[in-house]
Order: structure tokens, then C-alpha cells, then sequence
């Protein structure tokens, strides 16, 4: 008897031992790690989280930004790794998910958070993005709910008595008295150097044109048509002499942003050389009063604070202007929209991490109201993917008159996101707007080498021409669409 005890004792020691290594085999521990991006949201929300979240329960988390977590995500869900949280945008978590190496999130979701569950805080618009369809398990949290599209400078509107547009031909109108006006930045520079100020500033190292566009798409199409696009129950959604308005969307944009003749005089709105310049001078151009306005999203305020001279430039958020024939509600008001800036940011757990019980613990806690607010604090203005009834509490140093802008758009409109798991989207052969996946072509558009006819009547013939073939590869991989 005490040999066989024994040997049992002597296995036990040794199944301790591989199981400190091997993946999925580890122990749960009172410590954390959270890896997650580190970019316009700084990471002083997560140390003030961690620290919070030690305090309260004794359990220490091990902060880890990191410039490349989305590269470095399918090879830490591959192989396994020793984060127990991911945070970042750009995650494709649904094979994996279906491979099961992330961790379902259901018992999450019922966790009580602020008198409900985890579920009751999340939008309603967005809950169902992490929600798998093959088995109806929730594989990850959303990250933020932001905000997207027309910045403007505060200060230099206030200062030349510019009333924020509301409707497209106010922008074009405002535009067009911004390039009259001929203001000069620095009157102190040589002549030959001086600059005026330009309605716009951008670039075209970033797709942040997409945040306006989307939402002149969404006014035109209606939420309920964009959902119809992402069913893609056929080719002819895609029709652009149909009814596919996305076309109309990037014609309004195109209409004001190409050089063009105005009651004869040739007009350029935008900073010289603006598609090709990088997009951190584009956006210090901006701040430095180049220009009035500028595509951007919620994050551009804490990206650029450290650059920020106040006597020069104050950031604000303004709703899309109007366009025409944007959808009504019944009393004829047009129905305000919003796209949700960070609809594909994941917050997942990996199948391997080492405490997968604790991370669910730690994000029920920021799920929580109080810590939403703390998260919106330190980033100045980002708000979690969760519902804030107010910002009350939140120190006037932290939230600036952009971050009201933001919720503002946030509260008052429909949000509406691209996101879909038809299986033909999951499996990269179709997108619901650009012709190839994470591809615009505003630069070339705006110099007129493309014409928006010429790219959408290309992209319908080919995948009127593809779709079948596309849809039953696709479905050999993830099963058949219902």
C-alpha cells in the first residue's frame, strides 16, 4: 500500500511540474497581466485601473502596452502565452474562437456589475459583436464606443465667427468662405512662404475619411439598409446604379474635396500636398492652425495633448452635417447617425491564460460605471463600449469641451457599426464598402485618377462574377450561412 501511495505521490509531483509549463495547464494565481494596444489611448487608464483593482482586492496586474499586439495576437492565441487579458482593434477572433483558443465569455456576461449583469452595461448596438454565431457564446468584450469625423478648431471658428454646419451645403458654403478669406497663419514669414489657412487638413496614410463618409452612407442607406447590406443575401446589395448609396456618400466627399471651380475661380480646400503628407504631420498642421477642420476620431485629443497650444487651437467634435436626402423620421427631422468608432477593438481572454477566472473578475470591475468614468478620465474623453447615463464625477482637468463633444454625438444619435459574420466577410472575400479589405482610395479620388464610377462598377462585376463560388468556398470552411 505505501509503495502504491507512493508512485500515485510520485505522479502527482511530476503532472505538478509539467502542468507549471505546459498550455492549459496552468494554475490560477492572485496576479494579472493585461497586454493591449498602445496607441491614441496612452495607457494611464490602465495603471490607474490596476491600481484601483489592487487596492480592492489584492490581486496585482502586470501592465503591459504594446505597439504590436496585433501582429503578435494569432501567434499568442497559437502557441499560448502568459496574458491573461488582449485588448486591441484588429483581432480576428472568429476561427480562433471556433478553434477554441479564446476563452467563452458567457458567465462574463451574467457577472453583477452596478446592481444588473456585465450584459445590461454594454451598447445595445454593439453586445452582439462578440457573440459567435456557430454556437451562440460570447468570445469577447467591446473596447470602446467612439466617435468619428469632422474635428474643428474651436478657437480660430470663435475667432472668425464661424457657425458649425449642419447640413452639407452649409459645409461647402463654410468651406468655400474659409478659401476666400485667405488668412494668413503667420504674417511674420517671408511672402513667398506664407501660408493661409485651409478648410482641411489630412492624410492619406489613414482611412479616418471613412468616420464622415460612413455616415453620409448611413443617412442615405438608413440603418436598416446598411444591415440588409451586411446579410449580403445577394450580389445586387453591391449595385451601385442601384441601391448601393455608398457611392453617393464618397461623391458628396469627392464633390468637396477635388479641386474645383467656384463661380469660376479654381478652389483647392485642402493644405497643399495634403493626401501625401504622413498623417502626424497632417494632424500637427491642424493643431498648429493650418486649418480649420480635419477627419479624425475620439482619440485625437489625447494622441496630440503633449503638441496642444490652447492660445492656438481647442478641439471639437461636430456631428456629420446633413446631407440630401437623408433619411427623416416622421416628424421630417433628419435622423442623426453616428458610426461606431472602435466596433472591431476586442477585449479577450486567450484559452492559455493563466488566470482566466481573476481576468473576468478584473473586467466585470471596469465594466463597472465608476471605473467606465476612470477609463474616460485618462484618456481624456474615450468612452468604454458601455452605457453612461452622464459624465458627472469626472474632474474638469480630465474632460475638456471635446470630450462633451463626443458624448454628446454618442447620446444623441443611432450608432451603427460594418461589423459581420456572414461567412464570405470572415473569410476575406468581400467587404460591405472598399473594393479590397483595409484599402481606400481617397488620395486618388481626390486627385482625380480614379473615378468612383470606374472602382464600383469593376468591384460589382466581380463579385456578381464571384459570388457563388466565393459563398460556397466560404461556407466549406465555417458551415452554412442561415
Amino acid at each position: 500500500m505505501k509503495k502504491r501511495i507512493s508512485v500515485i505521490c510520485a505522479l502527482a509531483f511530476v503532472f505538478a511540474l509539467f502542468c507549471g509549463t505546459a498550455v492549459g495547464c496552468k494554475s490560477e494565481s492572485h496576479e494579472l497581466k493585461l497586454t493591449f494596444y498602445d496607441g491614441g489611448y496612452g495607457s494611464a487608464w490602465a495603471y490607474a485601473l490596476a491600481a484601483k483593482y489592487e487596492e480592492e482586492t489584492g490581486v496585482h496586474i502586470t501592465v503591459d502596452p504594446s505597439k504590436t499586439v496585433q501582429a503578435d495576437a494569432p501567434n499568442m492565441l497559437q502557441n499560448g502565452t502568459d496574458s491573461d487579458i488582449i485588448m486591441s482593434h484588429g483581432i480576428s477572433w472568429e476561427l480562433p474562437a471556433l478553434q477554441g483558443r479564446i476563452e467563452p465569455l458567457d458567465d462574463l456576461y451574467a457577472m453583477e456589475c452596478d446592481g444588473g449583469t456585465v450584459a445590461d452595461r454594454i451598447v445595445p448596438e454593439i453586445i452582439d459583436n462578440g457573440k459567435l454565431k456557430f454556437d451562440g457564446k460570447y468570445y469577447k468584450l467591446p473596447w470602446t464606443n467612439g466617435v468619428g469625423g469632422l474635428v474643428y478648431n474651436k478657437k480660430m471658428f470663435d475667432e472668425h465667427g464661424w457657425e458649425v454646419p449642419t447640413t452639407y451645403e452649409e459645409l461647402a458654403t463654410l468651406c468655400e468662405t474659409i478659401e476666400k478669406a485667405a488668412i494668413v497663419v503667420n504674417p511674420n514669414a517671408p511672402q513667398q512662404s506664407r501660408r493661409t489657412v485651409k478648410p482641411f487638413a489630412w492624410s492619406s496614410e489613414t482611412y479616418y475619411w471613412d468616420y464622415l463618409v460612413f455616415d453620409w452612407w448611413a443617412q442615405l442607406q438608413g440603418i436598416d439598409g446598411i444591415n440588409a447590406i451586411k446579410n449580403l443575401e445577394s450580389a445586387s446589395v453591391f449595385d451601385p446604379d442601384g441601391t448601393y448609396k455608398f457611392t453617393e456618400a464618397l461623391k458628396l466627399w469627392t464633390d468637396l474635396i477635388r479641386p474645383h471651380e467656384v463661380n469660376g475661380i479654381l478652389r483647392d480646400y485642402c493644405i497643399e500636398d495634403s493626401s501625401g503628407r504622413d498623417y502626424m504631420s497632417a494632424q500637427n498642421d491642424f493643431i498648429n492652425g493650418y486649418a480649420a477642420m480635419m477627419p479624425n476620431a475620439q482619440w485625437f485629443e489625447s494622441e496630440m495633448r503633449d503638441n496642444i497650444d490652447p492660445e492656438v487651437c481647442e478641439l471639437m467634435m461636430m456631428s456629420a452635417p446633413a446631407v440630401p436626402g437623408a433619411k427623416t423620421d416622421d416628424n421630417g427631422n433628419v435622423i442623426r447617425v453616428s458610426y461606431q468608432v472602435g466596433g472591431g477593438d476586442s477585449i479577450i481572454i486567450p484559452a492559455s491564460a493563466p488566470n482566466k477566472d481573476e481576468a473576468k473578475r478584473f473586467l466585470a470591475f471596469m465594466m463597472r460605471e465608476e471605473n467606465a468614468k476612470l477609463f474616460t478620465e485618462r484618456t481624456l474623453g474615450v468612452m468604454l463600449g458601455v452605457k453612461y447615463d452622464n459624465l458627472d464625477g469626472i474632474a474638469d482637468r480630465y474632460l475638456t469641451k471635446f470630450a462633451h463633444s463626443v458624448f454628446d454625438i454618442n447620446k444623441n444619435s443611432v450608432k451603427f457599426n460594418l461589423y459581420s459574420q456572414n461567412n464570405m466577410v470572415l473569410n476575406n472575400k468581400i467587404t460591405l464598402e472598399w473594393a479590397d479589405t483595409g484599402i481606400n482610395e481617397y488620395a486618388a479620388l481626390a486627385a482625380g485618377t480614379k473615378e468612383i464610377k470606374d472602382i464600383f462598377d469593376t468591384r460589382y462585376k466581380d463579385i456578381t462574377a464571384g459570388f457563388d463560388t466565393w459563398k460556397s468556398e466560404s461556407d466549406a470552411i465555417y458551415g452554412a450561412d442561415n
